[in-house]
C-alpha cells in the first residue's frame, strides 16, 4: 500500500491530460475532454477494458479537478501542498506600509486643500465689459454661500459705478 502511495504522489497531473505545464484553460479544456472521450468507462465492455478505464478516467477527472481550480498550489508545492490543504492567499500589509499608505494619503488631503485655496484666490472675470475684478481671500477657503455673497455685492457695486 506504501507503493501505491509513493505513486499517487508523483502523478504529474499535467502528464495525465497529455498537456504542457504553461497550457492555457482552453488547451486543458480540450485535452481534458480528448482523455474523457477515450478512456470513458461506457466506452468500453470488456470488464478488464472497462476496469483500466474507470481508473484512468477517475485520474483524469483529479487532473482535471486540481489544474483548473488548485493549480497556483500543485505548481508551487505540487501533491504536498494539496494534500496539506494550503491555499494561496493574498499577502497582508505589514505596519509600515500602512503607516507610508496613511502618510500618502494625508499628503494628498493637504495638497487637494491648497490646490481648493488657490482656486478661489484666482481672478474671477464677472464680464467681458467690466474690469476684471480681483477676489483674494486671505483667511482661507469661504463656505459658497458666503462667496457667492461676496460676488454679488461685488456685481452690485460695480453695476452702479
Amino acid at each position: 500500500m506504501a507503493e501505491s502511495d509513493e505513486a499517487e504522489e508523483t502523478v504529474d497531473y499535467y502528464a495525465v491530460l497529455n498537456v504542457r505545464k504553461e497550457a492555457n484553460e482552453n488547451e486543458i479544456k480540450a485535452a481534458y475532454r480528448r482523455m474523457c472521450v477515450l478512456y470513458h468507462p461506457d466506452k468500453h465492455h470488456d470488464p478488464a477494458k472497462k476496469k483500466i478505464a474507470v481508473e484512468l478516467f477517475s485520474k483524469i477527472q483529479k487532473a482535471h479537478e486540481v489544474i483548473q481550480k488548485r493549480r497556483g498550489i500543485y505548481d508551487v508545492y505540487g501533491q504536498k501542498g494539496l494534500d496539506a490543504g494550503w491555499e494561496i492567499i493574498e499577502r497582508q500589509r505589514t505596519p509600515g506600509e500602512i503607516r507610508e499608505e496613511y502618510e500618502r494619503l494625508d499628503k494628498e488631503k493637504e495638497r487637494s486643500g491648497v490646490y481648493n485655496r488657490l482656486l478661489i484666490q484666482r481672478v474671477v472675470f464677472l464680464s467681458e465689459w467690466m474690469q476684471p475684478i480681483c477676489l483674494i481671500i486671505m483667511t482661507g477657503i469661504l463656505s459658497m454661500k458666503e462667496f457667492c455673497q461676496t460676488l454679488k455685492s461685488v456685481q452690485c457695486r460695480s453695476r452702479s459705478q
